[in-house]
């Protein structure tokens, strides 16, 4: 079971949000995987649980999400359209991107949750899956660090070689953790999938640390995953450090703790005087 944040009901009478519906009928479809929904099996299920009763306005929606890529129409002579979720990783993102997004909305934020408790969700990420991201991720964290082979180039790496040197540096976690928590945390997965937008903001920690601790941000905001065996704790301790000039500050040390090992992440400096 995947995190399960507070929700706030929608005020009688307050509108919609852009999107809204569009979220709606993507994660009714993935609750559907692999078999698909049929549209006036939608159609019903919008008007039951959101009073969504304009058939027009569904199609409209629906023909959006097929232009985009995201849902798949299939249709066979004297019956209904079917529509199915669009597997590919590129789509994947994309619904990721939205759905995490709109995490922090007065109506939606629990989308995100809904979306990766889906039979759609959970069967695209595997080891394949990860497997593919990895290199990825890889190959944008040397760029990034400015990181120097002896013999070659990172760019000059084949996908092989560029997972080779992610699970190698992977500390504490293997591959059969990390699709677990990628399972489980909305946090993981958003750094996971956009390593450009997330490796900036800490480039000096540990790779395991770019997943362990937005995971652990994650237990904090949702509530612990329940059936998963994952155990984390969280501690902050602070201790006086001198620098290279001899001034004593305090610094905060962040630590994990988990199954998977400890991690520690030193925190901003702060004058000794004024913590």
């Amino acid at each position: 079971m995947a995190f399960k944040p507070l929700r706030k009901k929608r005020e009688r009478g307050k509108g919609f949000q852009p999107g809204f519906i569009k979220k709606k009928i993507v994660l009714i479809i993935a609750k559907q995987f692999p078999k698909g929904m049929k549209e006036p099996d939608l159609r019903d299920t919008l008007r039951e649980e959101y009073g969504v009763s304009e058939p027009k306005g569904v199609k409209i929606h629906l023909a959006e999400l097929e232009e985009k890529g995201v849902l798949i129409k299939e249709e066979k002579k004297g019956r209904t359209n079917l529509w199915k979720l669009n597997q590919s990783y590129e789509t994947f993102k994309y619904l990721v991107k939205e759905f995490y997004k709109s995490k922090n909305d007065e109506f939606e934020e629990d989308d995100i949750c809904k979306f990766m408790r889906s039979e759609y969700f959970q069967s695209i990420v595997d080891e394949n899956f990860v497997d593919h991201f990895a290199a990825e991720w890889w190959k944008e964290y040397a760029r990034f660090i400015n990181l120097q082979y002896p013999n070659k180039s990172v760019e000059e790496f084949n996908p092989d070689e560029l997972k080779k040197e992610f699970y190698g540096h992977l500390v504490g976690l293997d591959k059969d953790n990390l699709i677990q928590i990628l399972r489980l945390s909305p946090s993981c997965l958003h750094n996971f999938l956009f390593p450009k937008e997330n490796i900036p903001a800490s480039p000096s920690v540990s790779l395991s640390a770019y997943f362990l601790f937005p995971f652990v941000a994650d237990i904090m905001v949702y509530s612990v995953p329940d059936g998963k065996g994952i155990e984390t704790k969280l501690n902050v301790e602070y201790g006086d450090v001198k620098n290279i000039r001899g001034e004593i500050k305090v610094l905060p040390t962040i630590k994990v703790k988990s199954q998977f090992g400890i991690l520690n992440m030193k925190g901003v400096e702060k004058n000794a005087n004024n913590p």
